[in-house]
């Protein structure tokens, strides 16, 4: 994984940690795009998120708007996600429309059909706000950690055996 660590949002509204990190799951893009880009399967595969529902839009199309309960180390957060960019089988992107926690996921996804595998990069902005403020480093670890940890679960789950 590698990482820019910090850059500042404007007028001291708290500090985003840019994230890059990638993994290869060995099936093919097709399935790992679908299954990815259904924002209700996030809890299968995100240890923060605890539950996912639709809220307005067609279901899985950009616009379309999820009620998303996530455990995060500072409490419970609430945020409303939006899907903002979806193209089978390439990309997909999600970002916080509302609630106490900012941030956008950017994956991509790209096949290897010689090796029926696909790489799926995520690039995410997190806005740690105040938790940076009050435990530095920390932060950083954790939200690393978590995306990490998020993808290797994805991988666990998609992959046969």
């Amino acid at each position: 994984m590698v990482y820019n660590e910090t850059s500042r949002l404007a007028a001291g509204e708290g500090t985003v940690l840019n994230v890059v990190s990638q993994i290869r799951i060995e099936q093919p893009a097709e399935l790992v795009f679908e299954y990815v880009a259904d924002p209700e399967h996030f809890p299968d595969w995100n240890a923060a998120v605890r539950s996912v529902r639709s809220t307005c839009g067609s279901r899985r199309e950009v616009g379309a708007t999820y009620a998303m309960v996530r455990q995060l180390p500072a409490g419970p957060a609430e945020n409303v996600v939006e899907i903002v960019a979806r193209a089978a089988p390439g990309t997909f992107a999600v970002r916080t429309a509302s609630g106490p926690t900012r941030f956008v996921h950017h994956y991509r996804f790209v096949a290897d059909p010689g090796a029926n595998s696909t790489m799926i990069r995520l690039d995410a902005q997190v806005d740690l706000g105040a938790f940076v403020a009050l435990s530095g480093s920390l932060a950083h670890r954790v939200a690393l950690g978590g995306v990490e940890n998020s993808l290797k679960a994805l991988k666990r789950v998609l992959e046969p055996g």
